[in-house]
Formats: C-alpha cells, sequence, structure tokens
C-alpha cells in the first residue's frame, strides 16, 4: 500500500496545472522551479527505491517489464514522439479490423 500511496502523490504532484501568471517567468524563475522539481523527483526516487528495494514483487515486476518502460524512460523527445505516432497508427489499423 505504501508504494501505491507514494505513486498517487507523484501523479498528483506532476498533474497539478499551474496557476496563470500574467506575466512571462525570467530565467532565474524558471530555474528555481526545476531545481525545485528535480528535489521533488529525487525525493521520489528515494522513496520508490527504498520502497522496491524491500519488496521482491514489485522488483520482479519492475524488471519483467523494463523493456516496456525502460525506452519510454530513456528516450528523447524526438524518439518519444514517434513512438506515440507509432502506436497511434497502430492502434487505428486494429480499430479497422
Amino acid at each position: 500500500m505504501e508504494l501505491r500511496s507514494k505513486i498517487k502523490a507523484l501523479v498528483q504532484e506532476t498533474t497539478k496545472v499551474p496557476s496563470t501568471s500574467s506575466k512571462q517567468p525570467d530565467e532565474l524563475e524558471i530555474a528555481k522551479e526545476l531545481d525545485r522539481i528535480s528535489a521533488k523527483l529525487d525525493s521520489f526516487d528515494k522513496m520508490l527505491s527504498s520502497s522496491s528495494t524491500a519488496d521482491r514483487e514489485v522488483q520482479s515486476l519492475l524488471s519483467g517489464t523494463a523493456d516496456l518502460w525502460m525506452p519510454v524512460i530513456t528516450a528523447t523527445a524526438d524518439e518519444r514522439r514517434a513512438l506515440a505516432a507509432a502506436a497511434a497508427t497502430e492502434e487505428h489499423d486494429s480499430s479497422k479490423k
């Protein structure tokens, strides 16, 4: 249950809609926000790592599905767009059958 709650917290954090601002942020504000987000991701990574190393079922699930999620995580933006386009084409083709 602890891992689920941690994942749910990450989903909530990453899907927050930023408040609208009347002015564009400057480079310093952007850098501060990126630092803040990086710190949160590091914190989540530590929580996830500690949970997964303690749970053999989680370890098995992650290692068994790594061929699916690792390419997505390590892909460049262009590679992700190409993968999404290919998946959409495949889905469209299979719906015609």
